[in-house]
C-alpha cells in the first residue's frame, strides 16, 4: 500500500504532466530547446511524454538528435513558450524551453544554428548574417559569415538540416 507521501508525489507528477501535455496540445509547431543542443521539433510520433517519479519524462527524437529529460518544474509559461527545469543522468537544474514556433517563422531553430557556430572557441567569427542580400550572396535562406584563426580564414555557409543533398 502506498504511503501518503508517495501518493502526494504521484499527484504532483501527474499535475506537472497534465500542464506540459496541455501546453503541447495547444502548440501548432512545438520545438524543444536546450542551450548548446540542436532544437528538436516535437512532431506527433517522434516524442513521448509520461509521468514518472517526481516529474514527467520528455523523450524527443528525430533527425536533429535524441534528448531525454525529466521535467521537475515549470518555471514560467506564456502563450507560446514554457520554461521548465529538468534533470538528466546526474545533471541537475537544466533549463529548457518548449516553444510554439508557428508564429516565429523558424526563428528558434535558426538562432540555434547560429549558436552552433560558436563552438569554435579559438576562432574568430565575423560578418554572420541570415538577412536577405541577394546582391552579395547566393541565397537569403543560408546563414553566412567568416571564420578566422591567425592568418587562416574560411567562408562559412550554414545549410538547413532538412535541405536535400541535391538542393544543397
Amino acid at each position: 500500500m502506498a504511503t501518503k507521501a508517495q501518493l502526494q508525489r504521484e499527484a504532483s507528477a501527474r499535475g506537472l504532466f497534465d500542464v506540459v501535455r496541455e501546453f503541447l496540445a495547444h502548440c501548432r509547431e512545438p520545438v524543444f530547446v536546450e542551450a548548446g543542443e540542436q532544437p528538436i521539433q516535437l512532431v506527433e510520433g517522434r516524442y513521448d511524454l509520461e509521468p514518472r517519479g517526481q516529474g514527467c519524462v520528455l523523450h524527443a527524437w528525430g533527425e536533429e538528435g535524441n534528448l531525454v529529460r525529466r521535467i521537475i518544474a515549470v518555471k514560467s509559461q506564456k502563450q507560446d513558450r514554457m520554461e521548465v527545469l529538468a534533470t538528466s543522468f546526474g545533471r541537475r537544474d537544466i533549463r529548457l524551453a518548449i516553444v510554439d514556433e508557428s508564429n516565429k517563422t523558424g526563428r528558434v531553430r535558426r538562432e540555434a544554428g547560429h549558436a552552433r557556430f560558436r563552438e569554435y572557441r579559438d576562432w574568430t567569427l565575423s560578418h554572420f548574417t541570415s538577412a536577405p542580400d541577394l546582391e552579395h550572396t547566393i541565397s537569403p535562406s543560408y546563414t553566412r559569415g567568416a571564420l578566422s584563426l591567425g592568418r587562416e580564414m574560411w567562408a562559412v555557409i550554414g545549410v538547413p538540416a532538412d535541405l536535400s543533398a541535391r538542393a544543397a
